[in-house]
């Protein structure tokens, strides 16, 4: 833990449960991030700051883990692009977001999204724990008109999440990948990807020695 400068839970197809179908017992995955979780705020709260970062289903894993309960919503919203609308003026996460692009996620469906499972906003409000610690700073809907939160950002500490993919429009290309890749939706990526990329620069770990930098490179595998 101390040699690195904070956590990234990306998206993938892991399982947040023992059993998927009644979302009941919590997975390793999820037992992995809740205790990865747990010391990024003992580490926050001693004054070392630590950032993390989730997308889609490393988004869903910090809201369970913050959650009362163990479940989540479903949604129908696989390869598809959405609009942001924006709920909190008070955003850190995008408090440098020009105005242009703003108004460009609002209505031109920039944001790439491949989840069956996430937050309804309603829900996401009715739950005391998680509006004790996070901010809603956008909201989306699914091909069912279904209201969802799209990004997080706690409200003491540098955890933020997005269900959507930042990263896709500038890094995943195939025919099965429907993103947009316009000059302002590349520009939106590449503001999330600065700003995630620049909360580490303000941590201070270190490798524990000389050589574990090139052990730790991933040439090495």
């Amino acid at each position: 833990f101390n040699s690195v400068n904070g956590l990234l839970f990306p998206g993938g197809d892991a399982s947040l449960w023992v059993n998927e179908t009644s979302m009941s017992g919590y997975s390793n995955l999820t037992l992995t991030v809740k205790k990865l979780l747990s010391w990024a705020i003992e580490a926050n709260e001693k004054g070392d700051y630590f950032p993390v970062w989730g997308t889609c289903l490393g988004f869903e894993s910090i809201v369970i883990s913050f959650s009362e309960n163990s479940t989540l919503d479903t949604f129908n919203d696989a390869d598809k692009t959405r609009n942001l609308t924006f709920v909190n003026n008070d955003s850190f996460l995008f408090s440098k977001l020009s105005e242009n692009l703003r108004k460009y996620t609002e209505k031109n469906a920039p944001v790439f999204l491949w989840h069956s499972y996430g937050k309804k906003y309603d829900s996401f409000l009715n739950e005391p724990k998680l509006n004790e610690n996070f901010k809603v700073n956008t909201i989306s809907h699914d091909v069912d008109n279904k209201i969802y939160v799209s990004s997080i950002e706690h409200i003491k500490y540098p955890i933020f999440g997005t269900q959507f993919h930042p990263e896709v429009s500038i890094f995943q290309y195939g025919p099965d990948v429907l993103a947009r890749r316009d000059q302002e939706n590349i520009q939106f990526s590449q503001y999330l990807t600065n700003f995630s990329h620049e909360r580490p620069r303000h941590n201070g770990h270190n490798l524990a020695h000389e050589h574990a930098d090139k052990e730790a490179l991933i040439y090495n595998y």
